[in-house]
Formats: structure tokens, C-alpha cells, sequence
């Protein structure tokens, strides 16, 4: 018997139970082990009849063994009298004590030492805090580490009887097997959160006539007719075994549609008056506890408590129950020692502590883990270890377990003995991986019965509803075990093509901001912080890795710290305006350093050549020019606003009848120097569509082939991209006529190849890619190409006007002195281009500069001379303001580059009166002009 603090007497616990000094001295030593055969004994004793622990510390620590308490209290401390002794003379003698206030009651930790560390949930606590224990909390005793612990109360029986035989440090391994038997035991089960209550036909209100999205005739007559046969309990018995007449069917959509097909398989339902399961299939992998109890509970007469059309899947787990089978991922930041189970580690859970949500949960690992403990005797020794739930991903490698779908098979030959049954089975390609006996069950459903497995289309697949020519393994399984497939088919009208992908993206951000909703709550437990109002943060745009969260989070914190104080019990309670101003710095740090680049470079590509291209696409945030860049040309920016963005951004005019289609090409033609490729990248911007440059070094090759195959990649690339502007600058060397003596044959071939892309058999009408060529020879262009241009623009030189106009935007940034006439200056620069009176400009610029340089020099040999030291340089503030003399000193050193009269403009004007839009019938207008 040890004599406590308050006078009292308590029965001890044995030296084997608690954890052994690493430095004792002898005599300490000498008496610990005169002691262990009683200890044997009273171990055996209190297996017996004698008294039981009422609570339990287990250790995470290898090296220290875990603590049944049996007394209403324990010390920690330096005082190697101590219950739990801390080899660490910086500590207090009595660091702390844990005490149970009553009997069979709570209990607390008190902290009565100043010197030492005690941390709950990762919250330290300074001398004279008291902290209510609950089961699952964790505790820490100083600084090394190895006096971690889990506090397990209230004791269950087999954790009763485990820690009276670890009195005698006794592993317990025959109850760990028990609990770690197969995954067909009958004890293992599944838990409810993965699906949805039987639905009655009267709680479904979409319908075919009011569903919300499009759908097409031909997928709903394919479903109502694969489901007539079984829904009418027509005879079987004579029936062609048919993949149309199967019961089971593979229904698959594209990316993003997993609430319509959940809301179409709901009408289906309607339709037939029959009663509708929604079930996750990864929740029949054998990853959960109480599936297959409480699927026994699921009657008809057990109605939703909701419309039913929330979407539920196994992105709400947040917490683990005994028996899930998991993987660890090692996602958590906070394990930074080299300790633990490795990445993709599998095993089961088998202690959880349900009513603490902040808890670890104890996994026995399959194989040994580095310093792991045998979880308080529930498992082998080295294979248990107490990990927090973000570390853990639900395990569904194993497949579809056999237990759980025959539990399944049984709930749905009961409930469709009294009416029809329609069973969907959401992300069957995730679950039905592999090929087992098991799954066989799934062919003999009784009459009545529909099962639809869902399924989404892979991402950036050219032709999805073409079978893939090389299917893998499972998706062979996946194709026989629901023989009966039926594809969504997309609408073909370009109109409802673009409102079904908006509502297919609204559905997806929806689903996004759900995950981040419980990845953020989950979070949030793991760390021990509360935060309310949680659906007040809708963050759709992206999904938020661990990383993000800790960032999200620590803004947060630091942001409460301004005008607040941290919480006395160590429990943070994060104001939802904290949070959102943590995301807001989130954004903000990452809007300059995520390039639209890095989001280019996450495009699928179906080949080398594709991924080679990617190089030469430039995303329209990272052109640099916009429309107000360019001086004058406000008829030719009037005329691409509704030749390309018009039909681009309001879509919904377009789409009557067909002649009102977008356009697929444009010329811009002209003298050089008038900046058709500034105004190429421009309408890139402003459209905000992905500006794909082609260079005739990108398309060249040495090989045979290869020209044409990178011309198809040009289309195919771009119609990834969609919205995307194809720009071929000094396209007549690209698109030359053909037929010349000089053109090569491989040559020939690649304008075929482009020309059959752009504008003909493999053209899809529906993708909006528009050509943007650019040329200064649009007479040496082939016919069949100046035909694919139905609109061609030519660019002239700038007028007086308009060379006004450039001048003011080249010089808007700069400083001027008043003297300056910009009209004076361009009357002077008759037969200019854009390109040259920025030369001009830029020729002025330099001139300042020029002139304190010179004076440096002077001043410098002046000073010298004297024998004075060198002056100090100017800088970029002594740099005088640009002078009407600057200007026209410009106009002595800069030429026209283009004469206006030479015989290339006179053919151009020529053809620009035969074929450019506006010539021909058409009266003389003013010709488009432009700066760059």
C-alpha cells in the first residue's frame, strides 16, 4: 500500500505496470525487483477478485508501458515516489495530478508544478490549470516524448482485462485476434453515412417532365425501356439473355454529373412508382463498422428527413469507427519524428473513442511499425499505433467485401417482396475493382429489382462515348458484371451544350464546396479548435489540400491574436470571420504565384506532339495587351467585338438557325509595322480565350509525318482549350498558294492537313476555335485559305488622326514637358506606322538620358583636373521631362520603314479592293489604321 497526499491509502500498482525509471539507484532497483514476484501475484490476484482499473493510460511510446489507475489519483512528477516518474530533474517534484472527482464519475487534470511540461491535445498548460479528461484525450508529460499517452476511460471489458494482465507486463494478443479477425466476420460492419434511406416514390418530386437539365430522348427512352421489363414483373423465365434486357445496369456521364444522375435515376423511379436505395459503393469495400447492423434497420416506412436530393458520399467520413479498414496517407504536418507506420500502410481500427471527435484512433497495422505498442493489449506488440484521422483515408484495395454486399443482397430481396426496387450504386468503378466469387450474387436479383451502377466518364477523353480500344482489368470486370450500358449523350446544339456544361460546373462547385466544408471541420477537430457557421465559407473554386489548411488556419489564429488573448483552457474557438480572412490571405498569396502556366500544364495530352505544342500556348491573363493598348483602330475593334466575342460570351444570340454561327477565321492583312499581332493577342484577352501561337518552327520536322501529325495536334490542342484563337503570323509562308515549282511535297501536305482541320470533314461545329491570321502578302495566300477567311481586315497606315491618337498612348506613361504639340508631331510623321512613331518615341526617351551622361563625363574630368573627387552619379529623378526639341530630333533620326507609294502597297490596296472585306461592290471606306 502507497500512502497519497491527503492521508488516505490506495491499493498500489505494481513497478511493472507503470513506467521504469531509465536511472534508478540501486537500492531502487534492488527493492523494484524484490518486488516483482508480489506484483506477479497481486497482478493474478486482481484478475481475480481483485479491484479493477477504472481508467487507463496507454503509452505511444514503445519503450514505456502503459498505466492502469486503479485509486481515485495519480502524480507525475521528478518525486521518484511519483506514480509516473519523469527522469528529468528540471521538472517539478509533483509536475501534476490526475484525480477522479467521483465514483464512476469524471475526472480532471490538475497542474501543481511551475517547472515542466503538460499538454493536452497539443495544448500546454501552465501551473494551477485544471482540465476536464475525456476519453481519447492525449497527454503529454515532458519534453522527450516518451511519457505520451492516451486516456482510456471508461474501460470496457477486454480493456479491463487487458490492463489487469499487463500488471504482470503481459502482452495481450488472443483478444487482438479476436477483434482482428477477417473481414468476413460477422461482427464487422459497415457504417450509415456512405448512403441514403429507402426513398418512397411520393418523397421524389423531379420527374421526367420538370427534370432540370437536358436530357436526351435517346437516353431516356433507352432507360425507360431497359427498366419496363423489370418494373412490369414481366415473366423472365423465357427471356433472351440480352445486355439491353439485364438487370443491372452501368450508367455513365461525364465529368461533374453525379447529382444528374442521381436526380435521373430518382425520376426513373417516379416513373415507375418504385422505391429507390442510394448507396455509395466504396462503402461496400469492408473500409467501415455499422453497415451491416444498421442496413438491417432500413424499412420502407422509414421516410427521409430530407427532399432527398442531398448529396451524400464518402466525403463525409470525418471520423473512424472500430473496425474500418484504413490506409495511412501521413498527411498531418505534426509528425515530424521518423516514427510510425510507413505511407500506405493498411490496417484496422481497433479502439476509437466516438464521443471525443478531437481523438486519435488506435490502428493495428498489418505489418510491424516502427515504435509501435501493442494499443493497451488489443493487438500484436509493434503492429498498433495511435494515429489522428487525418492520417487515415478509408481502405477500399480489397474490393467489394463479401459479408457487406451479401447483407445487400438480403435487404433487397426483403424490401422488393412488397414493391419495386431500384438500387443505384454510386462510383461503382472505384469499388468493383477486381473479380471475386462475391460478386456473382449480384446476378441472381429477384424480379423487380434494378441495380445501376453510376459511373464518370475519364476526363479529356476525345470520343467518350467510344469504349476505350485497350480497356484495363477491372474495367472489363466492371463491363461484365453490368452487362446492360447506357452512355448520357451530351446535346449537339451548342446553345444547350454550354448552359448543360454551366450547370454540370454549378453541380461540381457544389459538391467542391461541401468536401472543403468537412475537410475544414475535420481539420479543425483534429487540431482541437472550434469554429461555427462553417457553411458561411463556400469555397468552390479550387479543392483545399492539407497544406491549404494549415495556411487557412495559422492566418486565422494569428489574425484572432490582434485583438484577442489566447484561450485560458487551451481550447481555440475561431470566430467564421477569422477564417474567411485567412482564406482571403490564402488567395491573395497565392494570386501571384500561381501562373495560368502551371494550369496549362495539368491539360491531358493524347500525345508527344500536343505536349510539344503547350509551349506555344499562351493563357489570355499572360498576353500583356488589351484593347485599350492600341491607338485609333476603334472601327476594326468594333468589328472583331462582333465578329468573335459577341458570339463567344452571348452565345444565346447566336444559336438561331444557322447562319449566325461564329465565325472560323479572320485575316488581318496590311503593311508591316501596323500591329495586326497586337491586335491578334488583344482579342485573345479580351475574349478570354487561350491564344495558341504557330510558329513554322513548331510545325517542321525532319521526319515524314510529323508536320502533318503536329498540325492535327494545333486543332485537337485547341479544342482542349476551347475558347482558343489559333494565330498564324505571316501566314502566307504557312499558307502559301500552292502549285508552285518551288513547293516541296511535304510542304503541300501540311496546308492540306490544315485545311482539312480548319474547315472541313473533321471540324466540329460546336468548338469555339477561331484562325487569326496575320500577313503582309495576302496575294500570295492560296485560294481554298482566303476562302476559310469569310472575314478579311486590312490594317493601313495611320492617318493624322490617328497618329495623334498612337502618339498619346505611347507617351501616356511618360513625362512631358508643356511645350509638347502632339498634333504638330504627327502631321510631321506623315507615312508612319504605329511601329515607327514608337520608334520615334522611343528614340526621344533616350535623348535626356544622353545628355546626363555627357555632363557626367564633363564634371567627372573637371574634377579630376582640380584634383577634386569624382561627383556622384545622377539618378532617375535628375532625368529631365521629354521636350518638343526631344521630339523633333526623334523625326531627324527615325524614317518611315514602309513608303506608302512603293508597289508592295500598291498590291496590296489592289487586293484589299478585290477580296478584302468591304472591296469589291462595296464603297470606298476609310481603311482600318492602328498603333502598336
Amino acid at each position: 500500500m502507497v500512502t497519497t497526499r491527503s492521508g488516505g491509502k490506495r491499493l498500489a500498482a505494481s513497478s511493472s505496470l507503470l513506467p521504469s525509471p531509465t536511472k534508478r539507484g540501486k537500492a531502487v532497483e534492488k527493492a523494484s525487483e524484490a518486488s516483482a514476484p508480489e506484483a506477479g501475484a497481486a497482478a493474478a490476484a486482481g484478475t481475480r477478485s481483485g479491484p479493477k482499473p477504472w481508467a487507463k493510460l496507454l503509452s505511444q511510446c514503445s519503450q514505456t508501458p502503459h498505466v492502469p489507475i486503479f485509486g481515485n489519483q495519480i502524480s507525475v512528477g521528478s518525486d521518484k515516489n511519483s506514480d509516473i516518474w519523469l527522469d528529468d530533474q528540471t521538472v517539478s517534484q509533483e509536475l501534476c495530478i490526475l484525480r477522479r472527482l467521483e465514483q464512476g464519475g469524471p475526472c480532471k487534470l490538475e497542474v501543481t508544478g511551475k517547472n515542466g511540461k503538460v499538454a493536452v491535445n497539443g495544448r500546454k498548460f501552465r501551473s494551477g490549470f485544471k482540465f476536464p479528461l475525456i476519453g481519447g484525450d492525449e497527454i503529454v508529460f515532458g519534453q522527450c516524448g516518451k511519457h505520451a499517452y492516451i486516456f482510456q476511460h471508461p474501460l470496457r471489458g477486454n480493456a479491463v482485462t487487458a490492463a489487469l494482465a499487463g500488471e504482470n507486463n503481459q502482452r495481450v494478443v488472443g483478444s487482438a485476434l479476436e477483434n482482428q479477425s477477417d473481414r468476413s466476420s460477422p461482427s464487422a460492419s459497415l457504417p450509415l453515412s456512405g448512403w441514403q434511406e429507402i426513398l418512397s416514390p411520393k418523397d421524389i418530386e423531379v420527374t421526367f417532365d420538370n427534370f432540370p437539365y437536358y436530357l436526351s430522348e435517346s437516353t431516356k427512352e433507352i432507360l425507360l425501356s431497359s427498366a419496363f421489363i423489370h418494373m412490369k414483373k414481366k415473366s423472365r423465365k423465357f427471356l433472351p439473355k440480352l445486355s439491353p434486357l439485364d438487370q443491372r445496369i452501368l450508367l455513365s456521364g461525364p465529368p461533374g454529373s453525379e447529382i444528374y444522375q442521381e436526380r435521373l435515376i430518382k425520376a426513373l423511379s417516379k416513373r415507375f412508382d418504385a422505391r429507390l436505395l442510394i448507396l455509395d459503393a466504396l462503402m461496400l469495400s469492408g473500409t467501415s463498422s455499422k453497415f451491416r447492423e444498421s442496413i438491417k434497420d432500413v424499412r420502407r416506412d422509414v421516410a427521409p428527413s430530407s427532399s432527398g436530393d442531398d448529396i451524400v458520399g464518402t466525403s463525409n467520413r470525418h471520423t473512424f469507427e472500430e473496425g474500418d479498414w484504413v490506409e495511412y496517407t501521413g498527411t498531418s504536418s505534426l509528425n515530424l519524428a521518423p516514427r510510425g507506420p510507413s505511407c500506405g500502410s493498411r490496417g484496422k481500427v481497433v479502439l476509437a473513442f466516438g464521443e471525443n471527435r478531437s481523438s486519435k484512433v488506435g490502428v493495428r497495422f498489418n505489418n510491424p511499425v516502427t515504435d509501435g505498442n501493442d494499443l493497451g493489449g488489443l493487438c500484436e506488440e509493434n503492429h498498433g499505433f495511435f494515429c489522428h484521422a487525418l492520417e487515415l483515408r478509408t481502405d477500399s484495395s480489397g474490393g467489394v467485401d463479401s459479408i457487406a454486399l451479401e447483407k445487400l443482397i438480403e435487404v433487397i430481396s426483403e424490401e422488393s417482396k412488397s414493391s419495386n426496387l431500384i438500387v443505384l450504386l454510386k462510383d461503382v468503378e472505384k469499388s468493383f475493382t477486381e473479380c471475386t466469387e462475391s460478386h456473382a450474387s449480384l446476378s441472381e436479383l429477384p424480379a423487380g429489382v434494378l441495380i445501376i451502377g453510376s459511373q464518370i466518364h475519364a476526363e479529356n477523353r476525345k470520343d467518350q462515348e467510344t469504349p476505350s480500344k485497350c480497356p484495363t482489368k477491372s474495367m472489363e470486370h466492371l463491363n461484365n458484371l453490368f452487362p446492360n450500358k447506357i452512355c448520357i449523350k451530351l446535346p449537339q446544339n451548342e446553345a444547350q451544350l454550354s448552359d448543360f456544361k454551366k450547370q454540370l460546373d454549378c453541380d461540381t462547385e457544389t459538391l467542391r464546396a461541401k468536401a472543403n466544408i468537412l475537410n475544414i471541420r475535420k481539420f479543425l477537430i483534429s487540431r482541437g479548435i472550434e469554429c461555427n457557421d462553417l457553411q458561411e465559407l463556400p469555397i468552390k473554386d479550387q479543392l483545399l489540400t492539407n497544406e491549404n489548411l494549415e495556411k487557412i488556419v495559422g492566418y486565422a489564429i494569428s489574425y484572432h491574436l490582434h485583438d484577442s488573448e489566447p484561450p485560458n483552457d487551451g481550447k481555440w474557438v475561431l470566430p467564421i470571420e477569422r477564417l474567411k480572412h485567412g482564406f482571403s490571405m490564402l488567395q491573395n498569396a497565392h494570386s501571384g504565384a500561381k501562373r495560368s502556366k502551371n494550369a496549362l500544364m495539368d491539360v491531358v495530352t493524347e500525345n508527344e506532339f500536343e505536349k510539344n505544342l503547350l509551349s506555344n500556348v499562351i493563357a489570355p491573363n499572360d498576353t500583356g495587351v488589351t484593347f485599350e493598348d492600341i491607338g485609333a483602330l476603334d472601327n476594326l475593334k468594333d468589328t472583331l467585338r462582333e465578329l468573335i466575342m459577341l458570339p463567344l460570351q452571348r452565345s444565346e444570340l447566336y444559336s438561331k438557325g444557322q447562319l449566325t454561327k461564329p465565325v472560323k477565321g479572320i485575316l488581318l492583312f496590311g503593311p508591316p509595322g501596323t500591329g495586326k499581332t497586337m491586335v491578334a493577342k488583344a482579342v485573345a484577352t479580351e475574349v478570354g480565350a487561350n491564344f495558341i501561337n504557330v510558329p513554322m518552327s513548331s510545325i517542321a520536322s525532319k521526319w515524314i509525318g510529323d508536320g502533318e501529325k503536329y498540325v492535327k495536334a494545333i486543332f485537337s490542342l485547341a479544342s482542349k482549350l476551347s475558347p482558343a484563337v489559333i494565330f498564324v503570323d505571316e501566314v502566307d509562308s504557312l499558307l502559301g498558294r500552292r502549285g508552285r515549282p518551288t513547293e516541296h511535297e511535304t510542304t503541300r501536305k501540311v496546308k492540306n492537313e490544315f485545311m482539312i482541320h480548319w474547315d472541313g470533314l473533321c471540324t466540329k461545329e460546336q468548338e469555339r476555335v477561331i484562325v487569326l491570321g496575320a500577313t503582309n502578302r495576302p496575294f500570295d495566300l492560296d485560294d481554298a485559305v482566303v476562302r476559310r477567311f469569310p472575314h478579311r481586315l486590312m490594317v493601313s497606315l495611320p492617318d493624322k488622326s490617328n497618329r495623334e491618337k498612337i502618339l498619346k498612348v505611347i507617351l501616356s506613361k511618360e513625362t512631358l514637358e508643356p511645350d509638347v504639340d502632339l498634333e504638330s508631331i504627327a502631321k510631321m510623321a506623315d507615312g508612319y506606322s504605329g511601329s515607327d512613331l514608337k520608334n520615334l518615341c522611343v528614340t526621344a526617351a533616350h535623348r535626356p538620358i544622353r545628355e546626363i551622361i555627357e555632363k557626367e563625363k564633363k564634371e567627372k574630368s573637371l574634377a579630376i583636373a582640380e584634383g577634386r573627387p569624382e561627383p556622384p552619379l545622377y539618378g532617375r529623378e535628375d532625368i529631365r521631362p521629354l521636350g518638343m526639341d526631344d521630339l523633333k530630333f526623334a523625326l531627324g533620326q527615325v524614317c518611315a520603314s514602309f513608303p506608302s507609294d512603293s508597289e508592295t502597297m500598291a498590291q496590296i490596296s489592289k487586293w484589299n479592293n478585290e477580296f478584302g472585306s468591304g472591296g469589291g461592290s462595296r464603297k470606298k471606306t476609310q481603311p482600318h489604321t492602328y498603333f502598336m
